[in-house]
């Protein structure tokens, strides 16, 4: 007796483990095809305005019934109008970032339609690859101005510019304008560490759009106008020190030929 109880429990703990693995392999297989049926109409940018279309042969008419926007839901039950071929199309302005679900109905194909689209700040889809390439830039550009920093401290500019005059001596010229640029970049080194800061701010930017901060995409656009702007102040300054120390290398060598020393 005791046996047959064990076994009879035994098949119906079975049955119940196998009834569950069924149940769930067919939420799962419903799941799989719900999200494979509705599909993406791609991605498009925030406040401007982009054309929403669905194609339809046997339709006499498409209407779009509703827009879920990213916290509303906006009744349209409007006609879509139709471009010929069976196409019906719609213009539409997003003004949030997020995701937009279109849905419409019609009285030809699946007598149905639902899609959506996704709003960000610069229309373009936010991916993993496209935020490491950023943030390597952005390493490399720190990187770069860490050498530089490393470098210059290692440098004795007073023997380089005594080797730059010896250049003169010796009618290298070509070697002096090289000399000369390469001597007084690393001499006003704020400037290189300015130009450096400009490709780091401009990825930032790209990142706080990629990733929809809406706040920080304003504030870093901004500063991204104010530092091109400043590049020219800086070049206006940079090459009046390199002017100023052009006229005194110049002195130097005149006084030498008239055998002044100083």
């Amino acid at each position: 007796m005791n046996n047959k109880t064990y076994l009879n429990s035994s098949s119906v703990s079975k049955t119940m483990i196998n009834k569950n693995i069924f149940m769930f392999l067919l939420v799962f297989t419903m799941l799989i095809t719900f999200s494979s049926a509705l599909e993406g109409y791609g991605t498009k940018q925030v406040n401007e305005q982009f054309t929403f279309c669905q194609v339809c042969q046997d339709a006499t008419y498409i209407t779009l019934s509703s827009i879920e926007t990213p916290n509303s839901t906006i009744g349209i039950y409007a006609n879509m109008s139709s471009m010929g071929g069976g196409e019906y199309c719609y213009n539409y302005t997003p003004t949030q970032i997020g995701r937009y679900d279109f849905r419409g109905i019609s009285d030809g194909c699946e007598k149905s339609f639902a899609t959506y689209v996704d709003v960000t700040a610069n229309g373009s889809e936010s991916n993993i690859q496209t935020s490491i390439i950023q943030v390597l830039i952005i390493l490399f550009f720190v990187g770069l101005g860490l050498g530089f920093y490393y470098i210059k401290n290692n440098l004795d500019f007073e023997k380089w510019n005594n080797k730059i005059y010896n250049t003169y001596e010796s009618k290298n010229y070509i070697k002096l304008v090289f000399a000369s640029i390469g001597y007084n970049i690393m001499k006003h080194s704020s400037v290189v560490y300015f130009l450096i800061g400009l490709p780091i701010l401009t990825t930032l930017t790209d990142l706080t759009r990629i990733y929809n901060l809406t706040d920080l995409v304003s504030i870093f656009s901004t500063l991204v106008i104010i530092y091109t702007v400043g590049i020219v102040l800086v070049a206006i300054y940079f090459f009046g020190q390199v002017q100023e120390w052009l006229v005194d290398l110049l002195n130097k060598v005149r006084d030498m030929d008239w055998g002044i020393e100083q």
